[in-house]
């Protein structure tokens, strides 16, 4: 039986951005999820549980949608079996706590901030279920500290453990379409199928 798999796009995104690595990885069956990513990341987990598969399935979220996979994953018995993220900001975002001010209707920016109570539950949480972390790793920006992919730092992608983490050459956009992170996603999810 082909594996399903629901694709949760990042902020101000949509599930488009998944065109290419739906198109690599072996067959499966794709269920595609658009939400309003600039409202809390509290409305837009619950948005997103409303669209759920019921029977077992994979997910991979691209930035923010792997927060709200984290959040899937650790606070729900959904027959979510695994999990990949993609340059997810676990540790939250400086810049976020900054912007917000001068963003107000983005919500979100509030709630992925550093120090937010959201931030602190993801870094506390347990999860038990297989989670593949891709790490960006090119296209740092000057202006933030630390190391970055140009949106999210290093230090706020690895702020969790997984069980397999793949650090990847390309800026934050760019690791979508990224063939070592195509492989390293068919090994971990369509592993048990071959």
């Amino acid at each position: 039986m082909k594996p399903t798999i629901v694709y949760l796009h990042g902020l101000n995104c949509s599930s488009k951005i998944f065109s290419f690595l739906h198109e690599k990885l072996p067959d499966h069956t794709p269920h595609f999820i658009d939400y309003q990513s600039h409202q809390s990341i509290e409305d837009s987990y619950e948005d997103v549980i409303k669209l759920l598969p019921k029977k077992p399935f994979h997910l991979v979220g691209h930035s923010l949608g792997g927060v709200i996979g984290y959040l899937i994953a650790t606070r729900t018995k959904l027959p979510l079996k695994k999990l990949v993220s993609i340059s997810s900001p676990f540790g939250g975002s400086s810049q976020a706590g900054i912007l917000r001010w001068l963003y107000p209707d983005f919500k979100v920016l509030k709630d992925i901030a550093s120090s937010s109570k959201l931030m602190r539950e993801v870094a506390t949480a347990t999860n038990t279920k297989p989670f593949l972390s891709l790490v960006s790793t090119a296209g740092a920006l000057p202006f933030m500290t630390g190391a970055n992919d140009g949106v999210v730092t290093y230090e706020s992608m690895t702020a969790i453990p997984a069980s397999k983490r793949v650090e990847l050459n390309a800026n934050h956009f760019e690791a979508v379409q990224d063939m070592n992170g195509v492989a390293a996603i068919t090994e971990f999810l369509f592993k048990e199928q071959k």
